[in-house]
């Protein structure tokens, strides 16, 4: 998982990554793409599937998953109103996995959980067809306990 903060000038370093470390899937959070002036062509890796992405009409965020080529793969029809991307994927061993990258951006606030409800959902509907589930993104979520300000990233 990679929170790219724009992946147009980072496709090289994302491949150089992908391929060095062997990794099968990636999993990328503010990608800021467009449908109307991303191209497969701009975002292509040699070696992996053109990648599900789930895009921003708007200016920033987006979300998308990159797969090894020859790996069975199947987009779970789960969740359509955020930046959310779920997939199944049948592991070496056998298991069904359930895989999701979310972004939730930075402006919402803080008592805003309507993400965290719906994943909550999306979870238990993942679960009916994967025996396992990974969840991984960005949340933008700040607590002062954990980072000494409400306001601070890590």
């Amino acid at each position: 998982v990679t929170n790219a903060f724009s992946i147009h000038n980072k496709i090289g370093e994302l491949q150089h990554t992908l391929t060095s470390h062997q990794v099968d899937i990636a999993l990328v959070t503010e990608t800021k793409l467009s449908p109307d002036k991303a191209t497969q062509a701009e975002v292509s890796i040699p070696g992996f599937c053109p990648p599900i992405q789930r895009d921003r009409t708007a200016q920033g965020g987006g979300v998308a998953i990159w797969l090894r080529g020859g790996l069975a793969y199947k987009e779970l029809d789960i969740n359509s109103d955020q930046e959310i991307i779920w997939i199944s994927v049948v592991a070496r061993s056998g298991t069904k996995l359930g895989i999701c990258v979310a972004y939730r951006p930075g402006t919402c606030a803080d008592n805003d959980i309507s993400m965290f409800t719906q994943l909550d959902a999306d979870i238990d509907r993942a679960r009916q067809s994967c025996s396992h589930v990974i969840v991984a993104g960005d949340f933008n979520v700040h607590n002062r306990d954990w980072l000494g300000s409400a306001r601070t990233t890590a």
